[in-house]
């Protein structure tokens, strides 16, 4: 029993004593051991760090944000190794002393630090697997891009500068912007956001417009699409949760919530506030003080209107009279014009675009009716200036066709961008262009009409041709305007769901419910003056047989639903011009046949079974719109002839392409495309379908809107309204369409050796857009030789695509015609086998992409334009900002002939590849004009001896490349120097130098002797990566150092004569360093004051270990080092 107590007593005094001891005592005596296991341990590290920084970089270069944990990792590693690093130095110098004369205190302590540095190693070994490294990155807010119209004031620049004080405060979290209508809070509260965004005070800046009905869920996607979030729930509840936890992630937050009426619940939306998120600050715009009281705002600010001297200088610059004699008699009257509009912003802009440019006496007639003009509000506010200065643009409007069109914009929701063809087609219903004879023309007014508007201030650009916007304070107004003429209801937007109920209803002339929730109909509604009833954008679900009883003398009709298995209910309407039917599902619609007046009829996104032949009894249609219209409906035989008064027919590419193949004997079941010559009115068109179906001789008739292809598939890009795509079919059908084409897309098309004038002889100057493929036997684009040729030709093209045009030689054909290509932007030929000709150099032209021309020699020809007798010639080529050459075998000049009149000034991207006989890219003096330039790579050009041609005067044209940011050059046997003989060699914005596989390169940069020992600035610099050059011998020239590195990446390879080369003033701690076949390389970190030994880093041998073979080479230094 002693034994055994004895045992383990001496067992215990063996675990605390002896086992801590043999720790310790192998700090010392397992030295060697130690140092070696840490060597392979970090060799591990320095794999798995190399790993996460190249999945790092690639994120990058997908425009991801790197994750917090991720840069944690690296930067913990870039420091462990740096110390692993430290160490080995240390070791290193005092190899010789632990061998022969050991001092075991200090080896102690150094074992100790070895053992301590593996544990760390080993421990970001295992935790250097990530899930992901990155995430997508926030995009800019488009508001912010396009807000242009904020004009200092004293007024806005206090506001502003109290906003701006506010965002910087930790005490203020909401932030109240209020003020009256159209007074400039919504411009105010983009232009916060702008610079709040220049100036990164957070992590996220968003902007919504919130309304007086808020639409919960529109919010919550505007949030979504900032934080590039995608809703996993469909309720408001779970999108505001997803947000709330996407939101708690971001540091700082800016949301500006527009437009507020009522208090809002911010956790509804998702909104993480106060307690809940300390760095989310909210900044809301109200017409109504309390607003912000209710909101708890912390800091509330007013917006005033102008001051006399603010509002008469944007008075002044919104009319155009900035230039005009200060003492005039027009200054006098705009003074007093100006000071009726009482400051307001929106007041002063409308009546001075008004006004702009109109004559004296038309000054003095609005001066005299702004001081008629009576009260327009009853509460005495500034809504009777508001209303006052509107009323009197509104009656400055000239006839009842453009007031009634600005009314009709009224009918949508708030911030509705209002499609200019439905205005269109319900101008028509109401009998607005009942003088023009065709719907074009109609579309044509209405166009002008609303550019009127929109000069006039009542209407807002948005950036889309095809839409126009209504500021909601100018709404308001039509809608009052709209009550006092006439009885009108509009509520549009505002969530109702069911039908209103009021007295009025039986007087109103115009109904608009678009936008809410109604699924049902009341049974005999009595409205017997209304002509417009708008309820697209609703869920109705049936339509009672007895619903429209009392609505005889309706006009127009928008309906949208799910499933409505009859129309019966619509028998009544008997004076129907316009029916609008927007993503119904609809099976039988026989009884549409009885609205003999109908003209426009809109299936457009409806599903339907199938189309009756009673369809062909609407004898006045002249609109039938089945764009994406789905289901497996056909269109019967001889129902579109019998539509005799048709104008305009839309098919969309899935909706129908079967029509009747004619000449077979076989008894139709579908429409023939020969049905469509018996429409003499027809004047626009879409419809796809198969060559199959185009019957012998057929010729489409002329058409001043269509788009049409054959055998092909429609592309919903085209800007043009006059498109043809034809593959594998002759052009003898379309030659009524072709001498106005706008876009044309033509595939393996036979016959024609040239377009001009083969398709049209006279010039086809309205084409903007020209591709063509596989059309084997065309040689040019236009004749000119021995044949009668228009004078002007192709003057209007602005982007032409050429590709597998196996026997196409040059664009011209003799002498070029007057303006051709004159307007072109971007040139692209792919696979020219035979193609000699050269790129057009006009100053229109933007990009150019040549790709696989075996028999060009140069591209752009200069020769020509020496001798073209103009007195002025115009810059060439300033507007290039994009070329791309590619496997051009025989090119030997990029520009050949006098450049005089050539100026680089706009190109951002070179890249060249597999142009093996090119020597050079740009001459001296063309090198002087790439200020602009970002990107140049140089790939797989054997006969390369320069980037910039070296000639004997190259010293006097110093090159200059502040914008450079990427510069990869690859496989050029026989470049001796990147940039040679540079005067000024100062890159800015350089981030990434990459050259790999270039046998002959001596040196990056090659400087003259009188700048040996110059600085190279490169601040930027990120990623320096040299692989495989046998003659590298230095970066740059001996004496010269590189200062202000940001390097991040230093990757060397297989260059074994490169000499050491001295960085200075490195401004990133940490750097991922790859060094393979590199005999020697010094790096120098110089900075005054410090006095520690230089690092040096030597070749690995096949063990990968850094070793000492090579003496040192030394480095002349005149300045202090560490």
């Amino acid at each position: 029993m002693a034994d055994q107590i004895g045992l383990a007593v001496a067992a215990k005094i063996t675990e605390y004593l002896v086992a801590p001891a043999i720790c310790h005592l192998s700090y010392a005596f397992r030295f060697a051991s130690n140092v070696e296991d840490l060597r392979k341990e970090t060799e591990k590290l320095t794999v798995a760090q190399g790993r996460l920084q190249n999945d790092v970089n690639e994120a990058i270069r997908q425009t991801e944000e790197i994750e917090k944990d991720v840069e944690d990792w690296l930067t913990e590693a870039n420091k462990v190794l740096e110390d692993v690093k430290l160490q080995d130095s240390e070791i290193e110098e005092n190899r010789r002393c632990f061998n022969w004369c050991p001092n075991w205190p200090w080896r102690y302590q150094l074992g100790k630090k070895v053992a301590k540095q593996k544990f760390s190693v080993v421990q970001l070994q295992e935790t250097s697997k990530f899930q992901r490294v990155g995430h997508r990155a926030t995009l800019p807010v488009i508001e912010f891009l396009r807000c242009k119209d904020f004009m200092p004031s004293k007024s806005s620049e206090k506001a502003f500068n109290q906003i701006m004080e506010a965002l910087t405060d930790d005490d203020v979290s909401m932030i109240g912007l209020y003020g009256m209508a159209g007074v400039g809070k919504t411009t105010m509260a983009k232009e916060v956001g702008k610079k709040s965004t220049e100036l990164k005070l957070f992590n996220l800046v968003v902007i919504a417009v919130v309304s007086q009905t808020p639409n919960i869920k529109n919010i919550q996607g505007r949030i979504a699409d900032s934080l590039d979030l995608r809703f996993e729930k469909e309720t408001e509840e779970g999108r505001a949760a997803q947000i709330w936890h996407r939101l708690q992630e971001k540091k700082k937050i800016f949301i500006i919530l527009d437009d507020v009426w009522k208090e809002l619940d911010l956790a509804a939306i998702g909104i993480p506030f106060g307690a809940d998120h300390k760095g989310c600050k909210v900044l809301l715009t109200t017409r109504l003080q309390h607003v912000c009281t209710r909101m708890r705002s912390q800091t509330k600010i007013q917006l005033d209107v102008l001051s006399n001297d603010e509002a008469w200088t944007l008075f002044k610059h919104n009319a155009g009279l900035d230039d005009a004699p200060c003492h005039s008699e027009l200054i006098d009257v705009a003074q007093k014009v100006a000071g009726e509009c009482k400051g307001l912003p929106l007041a002063i802009v409308t009546i001075a675009r008004a006004l702009r440019e109109k004559p004296l006496d038309e000054w003095i007639v609005a001066n005299h009716r702004q001081q008629k003009s009576p009260q327009l509000a009853e509460n005495q506010d500034f809504c009777e200036d508001i209303y006052g200065c509107l009323k009197f643009s509104y009656d400055y409007l000239k006839g009842r066709k453009i007031k009634s069109c600005f009314l009709l914009c009224s009918h949508f929701p708030e911030d509705y961008e209002i499609s200019i063809e439905q205005l269109t087609r319900y101008g028509i219903g109401q009998g607005l262009f009942q003088d023009v004879n065709f719907i074009e023309d109609a579309r044509r007014e209405m166009r002008v009409i609303l550019t009127n508007l929109q000069y006039s201030g009542l209407l807002l650009d948005t950036g889309n041709e095809e839409t126009v916007k209504m500021h909601d304070v100018i709404r308001d107004f039509a809608h009052w305007i709209a009550s006092e003429a006439e009885n009108v209801m509009i509520k549009a937007g505002l969530g109702l769901d069911e039908w209103p109920n009021s007295e009025s209803l039986g007087c109103c002339k115009t109904i608009s419910l678009m936008n809410n929730k109604i699924e049902y109909l009341p049974d005999k509604l009595v409205c017997p003056k209304l002509e417009t009833l708008l309820m697209s954008g609703n869920r109705l679900m049936a339509i009672s047989s007895s619903s429209f009883e009392g609505m005889k003398t309706l006009k127009v009709l928008t309906l949208s639903g799910g499933l409505l298995p009859s129309l019966e209910g619509i028998l009544w309407l008997t004076n129907l011009k316009t029916l609008h039917l927007e993503g119904c599902k609809l099976h039988d619609i026989s009884s549409l046949a009885e609205l003999k007046k109908l003209e426009i009829l809109d299936f457009c996104g409806c599903y339907l079974d199938n189309i009756p032949d009673e369809i062909g009894e609407l004898i006045s249609l002249r609109l039938l719109d089945l764009s994406y219209a789905d289901g497996h409906w056909k269109i019967p035989p001889n129902l579109i002839r019998r539509l005799s008064k048709l104008e305009e027919l839309y098919i969309g590419e899935f909706s129908f392409s079967q029509w009747a193949i004619e000449g077979r004997g076989e008894e139709a079941t579908t429409a023939s495309l020969s049905e469509l010559k018996s429409l003499s009115r027809l004047t626009a068109l879409t419809m796809k379908a198969n060559s199959i179906c185009l019957p012998r001789y057929f010729v489409f008739p002329k058409l001043q809107r269509y788009k049409i292809a054959i055998n092909q598939c429609f592309d919903h890009r085209y800007p043009s309204s006059r498109s043809l795509k034809i593959a594998g079919f002759p052009l003898s059908p379309f030659k009524e369409l072709l001498s106005d084409i706008e876009y044309l897309d033509l595939d393996s098309i036979i016959g024609h050796q040239c377009l001009v004038p083969s398709l049209d002889q006279r010039g086809l100057n309205k084409l903007t857009f020209l591709w063509l493929r596989r059309c084997r036997h065309m040689q040019c684009l236009i004749q000119t030789v021995q044949q009668q040729v228009p004078a002007i030709a192709l003057f209007n093209l602005a982007e032409l695509f050429i590709e597998d045009m196996v026997s196409l030689t040059e664009l011209c054909n003799g002498p070029q015609p007057t303006g051709f290509l004159q307007n072109l932007k971007k040139f692209t030929v792919k696979n020219g086998a035979a193609m000699i000709s050269t790129v057009p150099v006009e100053k229109h032209l933007r990009e150019v992409t040549v790709i696989n021309c075996p028999m060009l020699l140069a591209v752009f020809q200069l020769d020509s334009l020496q001798h073209t007798g103009e007195e002025n010639h115009p810059i060439l080529l300033s507007n290039l900002s994009y070329l791309e050459l590619e496997l051009l075998p025989n090119l030997e000049h990029i520009w050949e002939g006098p450049i005089d009149r050539v100026s680089l000034q706009s190109l951002k991207t070179v890249k060249v590849q597999s142009c093996d006989k090119l020597a050079s890219l740009f001459s001296p003096v063309l090198a002087q004009g790439l200020l602009q330039l970002e990107t140049l790579e140089v790939h797989d050009c054997s006969g390369m001896k320069h980037i910039v041609q070296e000639t004997v005067d190259s010293d006097s044209h110093p090159l200059s490349l502040p914008k450079l940011t990427t510069l990869k050059i690859s496989s050029c046997d026989i470049l001796e120097y990147v940039f040679a003989n540079s005067t000024a060699p100062d890159f800015p914005q350089l981030k990434e130098i990459n050259i790999t596989n270039c046998t002959q390169l001596k040196q990056v940069f090659s400087l003259g002797k009188e700048l040996d020992g110059k600085d190279i600035v490169l601040p930027q610099l990120q990623l320096l990566v040299l692989k495989n050059l046998k003659s590298l011998s230095s970066f740059c020239p001996e004496n010269c150092v590189i200062v202000q590195l940001s390097l991040e990446v230093l990757e060397i390879e297989e260059c074994p004569l490169l000499e050491p080369f001295t960085f200075e003033d490195m401004m990133k701690a940490q750097m991922k360093v790859f060094l393979f076949s590199l005999r020697v390389l010094f790096w120098y970190f110089l900075c005054p004051g410090c006095s520690s030994s230089n690092s040096l880093l030597h070749r690995r041998d096949n063990s990968n270990q850094f070793v000492s073979s090579n003496p040192l080479i030394p480095l002349r230094l005149d300045r202090p080092f560490c």
